[in-house]
């Protein structure tokens, strides 16, 4: 199944090649990568207002903090910085590819809170590549300010949130706010 946020996945792949990585300083892979963010942010706000019939702003600050919101105790950059040091192109698409997700889940999540919305259920692909730390996830259905639990005692408000990168890296669960 493809996902909303598969475009964005694939656009980071034409941008941010081996070559590319070779040829740009660690700023200019960063300040790429942070423009792939705010296309995905926006690109989750944009469907929920598109599902929910809105036209909400986008909420600059919202976009900013999250851009900066640490996962385990480190920012996006921080995790990003020693694959570019070491020109490890697949370690840096591992971590936009998560980044990318999690942005697009704060896009809708923050759109849902601007709007109103009072619960959100969890939804995986239901594919035999969901982990099973969220298929026990799946269709859970809670208030919009609480957390998931996942079995192994991590939790997450949304997708990409998780504090451990194993409940993060390759996810492609979303969440439907009603």
């Amino acid at each position: 199944m493809k996902l909303p946020f598969d475009e964005i996945i694939e656009l980071s792949r034409n941008r941010l090649t081996f070559n590319t990585s070779i040829q740009k300083s660690a700023e200019d892979i960063e300040d790429e990568i942070e423009e792939l963010l705010v296309m995905s942010y926006a690109l989750g706000w944009g469907l929920l207002d598109e599902e929910l019939g809105e036209d909400t702003p986008i909420d600059n600050k919202r976009l900013a903090d999250t851009l900066e919101e640490k996962i385990n105790g480190k920012t996006y950059k921080e995790y990003l910085a020693p694959h570019i040091e070491d020109e490890d192109i697949d370690g840096i698409y591992r971590v936009v590819d998560s980044e990318i997700h999690r942005m697009y889940s704060a896009g809708q999540y923050d759109n849902a809170k601007t709007n109103g919305k009072q619960y959100k259920t969890w939804r995986t692909m239901e594919d035999d590549k969901v982990r099973d730390m969220h298929r026990n996830l799946d269709k859970v259905k809670v208030g919009i300010d609480e957390k998931f639990y996942t079995t192994d005692g991590d939790s997450a408000v949304r997708p990409g949130q998780f504090s451990l990168p194993e409940n993060n890296v390759n996810c492609r669960c979303l969440v439907k706010y009603t």
